[in-house]
This record gives C-alpha cells, structure tokens and sequence, in this order.
C-alpha cells in the first residue's frame, strides 16, 4: 500500500469520526394561547414523533389566562411565558 492511500483512508477515518462527532439538536416551538385543553394531547403526539432525535419543545405561552405554562412545563417542555398577550 502506498503512502499516498495509508494518507487518505486515515483523512476518511478522521472525517468520518467528526461527521459522529456532531449533535444535531432539534427544536420545536410551539406558539401557544390558552391552550391548556389541547396541549397535553400535543406534546404527546410530538413527544412520540420525534423517538429518539435529541429534541427540545419550547412553549411560547403568549399571555394565557389559564394552565399552559404549567401543563407545558409539567410535560418536560421549556416554557417561554410572556407577560400579556402580543398577538
């Protein structure tokens, strides 16, 4: 074997080491408001599509009156709470 093809199988190995090296994180925002009785169902039907991907849900809870932050937060989801409602 020569030089010049021990050098490239060991650039292919490095590559291919680095291309598994890398995380891809998904992320998955959901625009939310007053949605404390279609959420859970939601988060669980995401929760299942995304199977094994390294997925965040993050809930922008756009000023709600009633429990979308804490059913969200309490479904393992990162919430954004917004102080009123913006639309």
């Amino acid at each position: 074997m020569s030089s010049r093809t021990s050098r490239k199988r060991r650039m292919a190995r490095a590559i291919i080491q680095l291309i598994h090296s890398f995380t891809v994180r998904l992320s998955i925002v959901i625009p939310a408001y007053n949605e404390e009785g279609r959420l859970p169902g939601t988060l669980e039907r995401l929760r299942a599509a995304s199977g094994s991907l390294d997925a965040e849900i993050l809930v922008v809870d756009d000023g709600s009156t009633d429990r979308t932050s804490a059913i969200a937060a309490g479904a393992g989801a990162r919430v954004l709470r917004l102080a009123r409602n913006a639309g």
